[in-house]
């Protein structure tokens, strides 16, 4: 069996290879925020600030700028992954343009699902915790972080954790799995991915939330792992590749011709990270290396993961989601979390 799925992941790779575009002189391989050597980490810190500096609007308000401006067009929609995609592949190309070492990581929330707030990506070491009086983040690389929108007036910028000081649970690793193995579309994964993305957001709180999320510094890392999740489940089979599909978020059909918000492209032109100036891949982006650490794996099988609260009703129509969609989603996913857990009690208790 693991014959096989590692001849898989060779083929589908194979195919990865052969819709990159030719002009992808320099690939970019994405890490883990943790991953990273600590020169790293201060050299994508001073980029991002670097960007945050001068007359407001700046070059990094810009970008929330454009995070409003097209939200109704990128969340609820058929576009919200190639959009966010090619977003970050933008913010990315910024930075580089400051410094061309820099290259955006990722976080991968899924293993601080438990206990987010006790994750180190959220602690003085890196990107600072809860928000202290008024909600201003007063720690972390980013103390003293000032924001420009929505109502284009400088303050602090804000987190408000929704379980007071700490942060409730969010989709482990094993539920992300699940969903990446049991998705059989781009519409039906990108109609589920939504919503454990939003149980990031509303963990976190304060500018976190609503729609100039890209305030907050950690929208990068965070969408960033978004995306590793669809190039993900985008290797695990040929089909996958160039699946696309689905509703805008105004009922009509979108398709992969289409032009794709203000980045000049297509929606198909973004579908492989590979495609045009994307040119990246992220670490252990590969189906054989994650297929291949054990039966667990495949399973989608983590010891003891929590399920969070219902996703706020606010969030889901603010998001332009069906409150009735994300309820059965988010049953689904309960559900696999919960047949991990019979599975591996009754491995433990019949051990081979």
């Amino acid at each position: 069996m693991k014959l096989y799925l590692a001849a898989l992941a060779v083929l589908v790779l194979g195919q990865l290879a052969d819709v990159s575009d030719a002009a992808c002189s320099r690939i970019a391989i994405r890490r883990e925020i943790r991953s990273i050597s600590q020169q790293e980490r201060n050299r994508y810190f001073r980029a991002i600030k670097t960007l945050n500096s001068g007359p407001r609007p700046n070059g990094y308000d810009y970008f929330t700028r454009m995070h409003l401006d097209w939200a109704s067009r990128s969340h609820g929609d058929a576009r919200f992954l190639p959009w966010h995609r090619v977003f970050i592949r933008e913010f990315e190309k910024a930075l580089q343009r400051i410094d061309p070492g820099v290259i955006l990581p990722y976080w991968d929330w899924a293993r601080d699902a438990n206990d987010p707030a006790g994750s180190p990506v959220l602690s003085a070491s890196l990107y600072g915790s809860n928000g202290g009086a008024g909600g201003c983040v007063n720690d972390g690389a980013f103390s003293g972080w000032r924001v420009f929108y929505p109502d284009a007036r400088i303050r602090c910028l804000t987190r408000k954790y929704d379980g007071g000081n700490r942060i409730q649970p969010w989709w482990g690793t094993g539920a992300m799995n699940n969903l990446k193995n049991t998705s059989p579309n781009y519409d039906n994964f990108r109609r589920r991915i939504e919503g454990p993305h939003g149980n990031v957001h509303i963990g976190i709180g304060g500018d976190f939330s609503p729609m100039w999320s890209p305030n907050d510094p950690l929208f990068w890392l965070h969408h960033a792992f978004v995306d590793k999740l669809w190039s993900e489940w985008q290797a695990r089979s040929v089909n996958n590749l160039r699946s696309y599909g689905g509703a805008h978020s105004d009922g009509s059909q979108s398709v992969a011709s289409e032009p794709l918000g203000p980045f000049g492209r297509t929606v198909g032109s973004s579908l492989s990270t590979m495609a045009d100036d994307l040119c990246y891949r992220y670490d252990s982006n590969s189906f054989a290396e994650e297929m291949g650490v054990s039966e667990a794996a495949v399973n989608g099988t983590v010891v003891d993961e929590n399920i969070p609260p219902p996703l706020p009703e606010w969030w889901i129509l603010h998001n332009k989601l069906n409150v009735t969609e994300i309820r059965v989603f988010e049953k689904q996913l309960a559900d696999g979390v919960l047949t991990d857990r019979i599975k591996e009690a009754a491995s433990q208790s019949n051990p081979q």
